[in-house]
């Protein structure tokens, strides 16, 4: 039986796996993260630790890479006429949006008990100016306005908004030219514009590995290494590890000594390739280890959306009380997910993801399709 690409199993996974990258860059990306405590990082160097966690910033580009790879499977089987691409890029959008409206307004309510956090993030410039900044948080497009946020973590949502608008445009180009004219666009427009790097909080600096999803979903990439690990499969096998492994390393040191202002397509495109190379061949397949990475993958969305009112706006003091780093990062990842659990059963306990499916997703989807047909 032939080995599938990339399965639902097989992204939850390694969705699992950036989100452990997620927390870990989060706690230790600079020296100003920890600062006020007192943290050991024995038996490594603070600056190694510091490094690694700078160099997790490529969580983003795995998730970027997932998200194109599955839009792309997703949207090829369809007949993309403008009313079905429509119809498509509502269903999806929603379906990506409502966890997340889920997780702002209990966001909105719970912080507003706790200490009016909602009113001093948005209502400090006046009532018409809070109003929109409200709505843009809560639409998920902070990111694309730079408007103020609940919680910085959030703007993710407006890449997610902003893919999903972008893969059916893509893809129908993609059918005429190829993808190699858009890969060339998407790494010279900033370098044409002049504008440099465009930032790590940008949803530009992340279409290539979303890019990468697409072309690995389109030329069946996944299944390709598959058939070649399969024949004379010891050597290749080893070769394979060696060339991932190989790629990972080779990359850190890209990001100790280049960082990403030079080199970001390097290091947010190419470098995650063997991360998540190295992530299906040889982690994911680990029957243990599996099921813990397809756990934290199921709850990876929650904990992307809910863990920064624990690390940051409630509960910094808490996590960086333990004097080892691996400590913090251990006690961070309970909370964390502790935290989605608690979110996620509120879910159920609701019926909200099928309640939103039935009177939202399925009514708006329908209502497009019909408009069209008129």
């Amino acid at each position: 039986m032939k080995e599938m690409g990339l399965s639902k199993q097989d992204s939850l996974c390694i969705k699992g796996v950036a989100i452990l990258y997620m927390l870990f860059h989060h706690l230790f990306l600079d020296e100003s993260r920890f600062a006020a405590y007192s943290v050991s990082f024995f038996p490594f160097s603070q600056e190694f630790i510091v490094s690694i966690g700078f160099m997790l910033k490529i969580c983003v580009s795995i998730f970027a890479f997932i998200s194109g790879y599955g839009l792309l499977k997703s949207v090829s089987v369809i007949k993309l006429s403008k009313r079905n691409a429509e119809a498509w890029c509502f269903k999806r959008l929603l379906k990506t949006m409502s966890g997340y409206y889920f997780i702002y307004i209990f966001a909105l309510i719970v912080t507003q008990a706790i200490d009016r956090l909602p009113q001093k993030t948005y209502f400090s410039d006046g009532s018409i100016k809070g109003l929109i900044y409200l709505l843009t948080d809560f639409l998920g497009v902070h990111g694309l306005f730079s408007t103020p946020t609940l919680n910085s973590t959030w703007w993710y949502m407006s890449a997610a908004i902003l893919y999903i608008a972008l893969v059916p445009i893509i893809y129908t180009i993609s059918k005429k030219t190829g993808y190699m004219p858009v890969v060339i666009v998407v790494i010279a427009l900033p370098r044409i514009l002049n504008v440099g790097y465009p930032g790590g909080i940008n949803p530009y600096t992340f279409i290539l590995p979303m890019l990468f999803g697409m072309i690995f979903a389109e030329y069946d990439a996944f299944e390709r290494i598959s058939d070649i690990l399969s024949h004379k499969k010891a050597l290749s096998s080893a070769a394979a590890f060696i060339i991932f492994s190989g790629g990972i390393v080779l990359f850190y040191f890209i990001s100790v000594y280049i960082r990403h202002y030079e080199a970001w397509e390097l290091e947010y495109g190419i470098a995650p390739l063997f991360h998540i190379c190295f992530l299906r061949y040889f982690i994911v397949r680990i029957p243990v280890v599996k099921n813990i990475l397809a756990f934290l993958g199921k709850l990876s969305m929650t904990i992307f959306l809910s863990h920064s009112f624990i690390r940051y706006t409630y509960l910094g003091d808490l996590v960086y009380s333990p004097s080892n780093f691996l400590e913090i990062y251990a006690l961070l990842l309970v909370l964390s997910v502790a935290l989605a659990l608690a979110l996620d059963t509120v879910k159920r306990l609701i019926k909200y993801d099928k309640l939103f499916d039935k009177y939202i997703t399925e009514k708006i989807t329908s209502k497009i399709l019909i408009n069209k047909e008129k």
